[in-house]
Order: structure tokens, then C-alpha cells, then sequence
């Protein structure tokens, strides 16, 4: 009977490490509000984006990621209406561990980014830039398999080759089966690291709403 009920343990014991560190692939819809700083002069625009997001394990704890999002968003400024795209690439590497004795889990990894920004001023044409850099993170998830709202905080900080600051996400995750409704609000604060009076400081808050497949 004793050994039956170690085994039985045991078994849960590997359930739990196992779906703790399942593989996964999200996406989704987004919803983005930027305040811009061109020349000393504020604005904002606002438009919609998309975003996904992927993870695989590669020995233990150890995984791998990617992250991709693009944002399509317009506004004016000196009475001039513009158009400002902003596209985010990542690919990192990480680690997974459980905090502590409650149910959080803990993720670390640190990655390489590729910025583009396409600005298009009316009357005045277009301009792109394209930066590369890097950036480190840290994430707490709610992990609980008796558990459907799983809350999650993330903080970050990147450094491309003109902007710089951190990062924050805050959301949650309904946990159904092998798939997960998610919605998060994720800010940005990247301040242009430049003299350049033609720099632009990119701050924006984008709503996101999409759902992970775990495999």
C-alpha cells in the first residue's frame, strides 16, 4: 500500500514538472497607444497590431524563444498628419524554476532584438530605421494545474542602438486543455539616446488579447 501510494506521488510529481514546462506558440490582436516625442513636440497615435510569440525547451529548464509584434498606428503632429509603424523581432534564451514553495513559476533569458520604425510624414515622404540590441527579463506566472485564472507580471529592460528603457507586461492566461485565452497590457518606455534633434523617444501601452497552443 506504501509503495503504491509513492508511486502514485511519484507520477503526480512528473505531471506537474511536465506541463510547468510545455512547449507553446501564442497570437493575437493588439491594440496599440503611443506617446511620441519628435523635436520637443508630444503626440500621440493609436492603431491596431499583431504579436506572436513561441517557446521551446531544449534541455530541463532550459528553453528558447521568439517574439515578434508590429504595430500600425497614425496621428499628427504640427498640424501634419503622419503615419508610424513600429515592428519588434526577438530571439532569446532562458531558464525556468519554480519560486520558491508556492505555486510561481519563474522565468529569466536574455535576448537579441531588431527594431524598425517607418515613419511616413504627409508632404514630407518617408523615413525607416532599422536598430539591433538586446534586453533581459524577468517573468512570474501563476502555475497551478486545479487552477483556470493564471495571472502573470513580466519586467524587462532593452537597449537597441538609439532608444532604450523598460519594459513591463502585466496579464493573465484561462488555462482550457491545450489552449489559453490570454489578455495583457504590456508598456514600453524607449527614450532616444541620441543629440539628434530628429530622434524620436517611443512610449507606447498596447492592450493585447490572443491565444497560446501548448504542445
Amino acid at each position: 500500500m506504501r509503495a503504491a501510494a509513492f508511486l502514485l506521488l511519484g507520477a503526480i510529481t512528473q505531471g506537474v514538472c511536465a506541463s510547468q514546462f510545455e512547449n507553446f506558440v501564442e497570437g493575437g490582436f493588439a491594440y496599440t497607444s503611443s506617446e511620441n516625442e519628435l523635436q520637443d513636440e508630444t503626440d500621440d497615435s493609436n492603431g491596431a497590431g499583431l504579436a506572436v510569440r513561441g517557446r521551446a525547451y531544449v534541455e530541463g529548464s532550459a528553453f528558447l524563444q521568439f517574439d515578434a509584434q508590429a504595430s500600425f498606428t497614425s496621428g499628427d503632429v504640427f498640424d501634419t498628419d503622419y503615419d508610424l509603424d513600429f515592428q519588434l523581432y526577438r530571439v532569446g534564451l532562458g531558464a525556468a524554476g519554480r519560486a520558491g514553495e508556492g505555486d510561481i513559476l519563474s522565468t529569466v533569458w536574455a535576448e537579441v532584438l531588431h527594431g524598425r520604425a517607418e515613419l511616413d510624414v504627409e508632404g514630407l515622404g518617408s523615413e525607416d530605421a532599422d536598430e539591433w540590441g538586446g534586453g533581459a527579463h524577468v517573468r512570474f506566472d501563476r502555475f497551478n494545474d486545479r487552477a483556470v485564472f493564471l495571472p502573470y507580471l513580466q519586467l524587462g529592460y532593452l537597449i537597441l542602438e538609439e532608444l532604450r528603457g523598460p519594459e513591463v507586461k502585466l496579464g493573465f492566461r484561462l488555462a482550457y486543455e491545450s489552449w489559453v485565452p490570454y489578455a495583457e497590457v504590456q508598456y514600453l518606455d524607449l527614450d532616444a539616446d541620441s543629440s539628434d534633434p530628429f530622434s524620436l523617444s517611443y512610449r507606447p501601452i498596447t492592450f493585447n488579447i490572443g491565444v497560446r497552443l501548448n504542445f
